[in-house]
């Protein structure tokens, strides 16, 4: 579907959807414009799918910057260690220029826990226990009667 086979009606309720957050007046628009239900339906359809379109661009784009983040972060790391392993090489520990500050120092102290097996209970934070709802489900489907819960079958719109 293009753009361009879109009444003017619906291009309007288009860029009211890509611009307002305002679903109830998006929704009052719509019932403002008198078509035929089906030729409505269908015009809603169009619309639907070039959102689709926009939502499947941006996804594209959002994955194309997170992918450039973790390569120019990447990159970031391998100067940092650079840096720390010349300084280290030439046996400095503090490097001043102009604009910046290069020292090496200790790091906050870390635990390295060979076997936790030995640390004591109260070292552990207490957990509510999480609710598995596929396998519940899937047991409920199975035939199992679990007392407070039943299965519920809702309906939902598909457009093909």
């Amino acid at each position: 579907m293009k753009l361009y086979e879109l009444s003017q009606s619906y291009q309007d309720i288009l860029d009211l959807a890509e611009s307002v957050e305002d679903n109830q007046y998006l929704l009052e628009t719509l019932e403002t414009i008198e078509d035929e239900f089906n030729s409505k339906l269908e015009n809603i359809g169009k619309v639907m799918s070039s959102l689709d379109a926009d939502m499947d661009g941006i996804d594209y784009e959002i994955k194309r910057l997170q992918e450039k983040k973790k390569a120019l972060n990447s990159n970031k790391a391998n100067l940092k260690t650079y840096v720390e392993n010349e300084m280290q090489k030439l046996g400095k520990r503090k490097v001043k220029t102009t604009l910046f500050t290069f020292g090496i120092q200790n790091n906050p102290p870390s635990l390295d826990i060979m076997d936790d097996g030995y640390i004591p209970k109260e070292f552990y934070e207490p957990q509510q226990p999480k609710l598995n709802k596929r396998e519940l489900l899937k047991a409920l489907k199975q035939g199992d009667v679990i007392k407070g819960v039943e299965i519920k079958q809702s309906e939902g719109l598909r457009i093909r």
